[in-house]
C-alpha cells in the first residue's frame, strides 16, 4: 500500500512540476496564460521545480525533458459540408487515415471519418 501511495505521490509531483515549468515559459514569453501569476508566485515555481530536481536526481531518477508545445504547422481552407457517403469516398482518395468534414446532414457539425486498423 505504501509503495501505491509512494508511486501516485511520485506521478502528482511530476505533473505539478511540468504545469509549473509551462507556466514559467508563458511568464517568460509574456503569453496571457500566465497573467494571473505575479512575479513573487513564479519565483516560487521555479524554486520548486528545481527542488524536485534536485530530488529526482539524488534518487537517481531520470529527469524527462520539456516537451516543445510550439504549434509546427497549421492549414486552413473553406471546407462546403458534405454528407457522411461523399466523405467516405473523399477518404479513399486521399493518403491519411482520417478525413475531416463539416456534415451536411447534422447542421454543418464539423466530423470525422476514419480507417480502422483491421
Amino acid at each position: 500500500m505504501y509503495a501505491s501511495i509512494d508511486a501516485v505521490g511520485d506521478s502528482v509531483k511530476r505533473k505539478l512540476r511540468k504545469y509549473k515549468e509551462r507556466i514559467i515559459d508563458a511568464h517568460r514569453q509574456g503569453k496571457p496564460e500566465a497573467e494571473g501569476f505575479d512575479l513573487e508566485e513564479i519565483e516560487g515555481f521555479v524554486a520548486f521545480n528545481e527542488e524536485v530536481e534536485a530530488e529526482m536526481t539524488a534518487a537517481g531518477e531520470e529527469l524527462v525533458p520539456p516537451v516543445d508545445m510550439s504549434v509546427v504547422k497549421r492549414k486552413a481552407f473553406p471546407m462546403e459540408p458534405i454528407a457522411v457517403s461523399e466523405a467516405v469516398l473523399c477518404l479513399d482518395y486521399i493518403d491519411h487515415n482520417f478525413y475531416v468534414f463539416r456534415n451536411k446532414e447534422n447542421a454543418d457539425k464539423i466530423c470525422v471519418v476514419y480507417k480502422r486498423n483491421s
